[in-house]
Protein backbone atom coordinates (compact mmCIF):
# COMPACT_ATOMS: atom_id res chain seq x y z
CA UNK A 1 0.00 0.00 0.00
CA UNK A 2 1.61 3.19 -1.29
CA UNK A 3 0.52 6.49 1.30
CA UNK A 4 1.56 8.73 -1.78
CA UNK A 5 -1.69 10.75 -3.09
CA UNK A 6 -3.18 9.53 -0.66
CA UNK A 7 -4.93 12.22 0.82
CA UNK A 8 -3.92 14.70 3.97
CA UNK A 9 -2.15 13.34 6.83
CA UNK A 10 -5.58 13.78 8.74
CA UNK A 11 -6.97 11.56 6.43
CA UNK A 12 -4.75 9.05 6.77
CA UNK A 13 -4.41 9.08 10.30
CA UNK A 14 -8.27 8.81 10.76
CA UNK A 15 -8.38 5.98 8.59
CA UNK A 16 -5.72 3.78 10.24
CA UNK A 17 -6.07 5.14 13.84
CA UNK A 18 -10.00 5.09 13.76
CA UNK A 19 -11.47 7.05 16.56
CA UNK A 20 -8.39 7.36 18.42
CA UNK A 21 -6.22 9.66 15.56
CA UNK A 22 -9.07 12.08 15.65
CA UNK A 23 -8.85 12.34 19.83
CA UNK A 24 -5.14 12.67 19.20
CA UNK A 25 -5.55 15.46 16.30
CA UNK A 26 -7.72 17.28 18.31
CA UNK A 27 -6.03 17.53 21.38
CA UNK A 28 -2.84 18.36 19.81
CA UNK A 29 -4.96 21.15 17.54
CA UNK A 30 -6.12 22.76 20.88
CA UNK A 31 -2.67 23.01 22.49
CA UNK A 32 -1.59 24.53 19.59
CA UNK A 33 -4.59 26.98 19.67
CA UNK A 34 -3.58 27.21 23.49
CA UNK A 35 0.20 28.00 22.96
CA UNK A 36 -0.78 31.01 20.14
CA UNK A 37 -3.62 32.52 22.73
CA UNK A 38 -1.00 32.30 25.43
CA UNK A 39 1.83 33.89 23.08
CA UNK A 40 -0.80 36.56 21.85
CA UNK A 41 -1.56 37.41 25.70
CA UNK A 42 2.27 37.85 26.45
CA UNK A 43 2.96 40.12 23.49
CA UNK A 44 -0.34 42.41 24.23
CA UNK A 45 -0.79 42.92 27.79
CA UNK A 46 2.92 41.36 29.82
CA UNK A 47 5.59 43.75 29.90
CA UNK A 48 9.06 42.44 28.15
CA UNK A 49 10.95 42.06 31.34
CA UNK A 50 8.91 39.29 32.09
CA UNK A 51 8.55 37.27 28.86
CA UNK A 52 11.48 35.44 30.20
CA UNK A 53 9.04 33.29 32.60
CA UNK A 54 6.42 32.51 29.60
CA UNK A 55 7.34 28.69 28.12
CA UNK A 56 5.25 29.51 24.99
CA UNK A 57 7.04 30.98 21.67
CA UNK A 58 5.44 31.94 18.72
CA UNK A 59 5.06 28.99 16.09
CA UNK A 60 7.51 31.52 13.42
CA UNK A 61 9.97 32.22 15.42
CA UNK A 62 13.38 30.16 16.27
CA UNK A 63 14.39 30.42 20.11
CA UNK A 64 17.97 30.14 20.57
CA UNK A 65 19.25 29.85 24.35
CA UNK A 66 22.50 31.56 25.47
CA UNK A 67 23.69 30.57 28.92
CA UNK A 68 26.16 34.01 29.94
CA UNK A 69 28.88 32.26 31.88
CA UNK A 70 29.68 35.36 34.27
CA UNK A 71 26.20 35.31 36.37
CA UNK A 72 24.98 31.89 35.06
CA UNK A 73 21.95 33.49 33.35
CA UNK A 74 20.05 32.15 30.74
CA UNK A 75 18.54 35.18 27.72
CA UNK A 76 16.31 33.65 25.53
CA UNK A 77 16.17 35.31 21.77
CA UNK A 78 13.16 34.92 19.46
CA UNK A 79 14.13 34.99 15.87
CA UNK A 80 11.84 35.50 13.22
CA UNK A 81 11.63 32.88 10.37
CA UNK A 82 10.94 34.20 6.73
CA UNK A 83 8.88 32.13 4.01
CA UNK A 84 11.96 31.34 2.46
CA UNK A 85 13.66 29.63 5.84
CA UNK A 86 15.82 32.28 6.25
CA UNK A 87 16.36 33.65 9.89
CA UNK A 88 15.35 37.26 10.32
CA UNK A 89 17.86 38.23 13.11
CA UNK A 90 16.65 42.28 12.71
CA UNK A 91 13.50 41.36 14.15
CA UNK A 92 15.08 39.55 17.02
CA UNK A 93 13.33 39.78 20.41
CA UNK A 94 15.85 39.59 23.24
CA UNK A 95 14.16 37.99 26.57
Amino acid sequence: MSLVNSGSLGEMILSKAGPLGGTVMLAGSAMYVEGQFVVYIRNKEIPQEYWKNCAYHPSDCKVVAYLNPEDHTIYYIEVPVGSNGYQKWDEAVYI
